[in-house]
């Protein structure tokens, strides 16, 4: 990831957080070629930090999966098209601000039934939490051997929070007064820049 220093994001917390509010990941391996999926991945252990998920035993990255080796999980945060009508400094151009987390590491298959019932217990009570009516899965073996889990230990954590940090104060303003008219994902942009203390709040 092309990752200019104005643009690091080299606080884990906020990592962690951008994953936890937008867990829906690319994960990309590199087997006899390379493949890509798009699934929920979760935080099991902050600390390594360790993500779980699981695939369809018929997707052909599950070869990847259950031969291990090192695999990409990328978390896209919400992002937007920046006008240069937004800032008081003349003569600028249009760019696209937005968060992002890369995470690298080595995957662990899961795939005795005790443990994938775990996986997809856990999966349920996050994505169910708040529900009145939660929904507990209570899969069959069949079901369970039509899934693969796994573990990402992760190694590497880059984020890049393209956030106008190289603009000037001002044009931030300009920025984050414009987000907030916006839709959901433009407001959602503007809370992050106004978290990252990039005008006043």
């Amino acid at each position: 990831m092309y990752l200019p220093a104005p643009f690091q994001e080299n606080d884990p917390a906020a990592a962690l957080k951008l994953i936890a509010n937008y867990p829906f990941a690319t994960l990309i391996s590199h087997g006899d070629k390379p493949w890509i999926s798009h699934v929920p991945l979760l935080v099991q252990d902050p600390v390594t930090p360790v993500l779980f998920g699981h695939l369809a035993r018929e997707n052909p990255q599950s070869a990847d999966i259950l031969a291990g080796g090192r695999v990409t999980a990328v978390f896209a945060g919400p992002h937007a098209y920046i006008s240069p009508t937004w800032y008081t400094t003349p003569q600028m151009v249009p760019t696209w601000n937005f968060v992002v987390v890369h995470v690298e590491g080595v995957v662990s298959a899961i795939t005795a039934h005790d443990d994938l019932s775990r996986l997809v217990e856990d999966l349920a009570d996050y994505f169910e939490r708040g529900s009145d009516n939660p929904w507990i899965p209570d899969y069959p073996p069949a079901m369970l051997d039509a899934i693969i889990g796994f573990t990402l230990t992760a190694d590497t954590v880059r984020a890049k929070f393209k956030l106008s940090q190289n603009k000037s104060r001002d044009d931030r303003v300009g920025v984050v007064d414009a987000l907030e008219q916006g839709g959901v994902g433009d407001r959602a942009l503007a809370a992050i820049m106004r978290e990252h203390g990039l005008v006043d709040n």
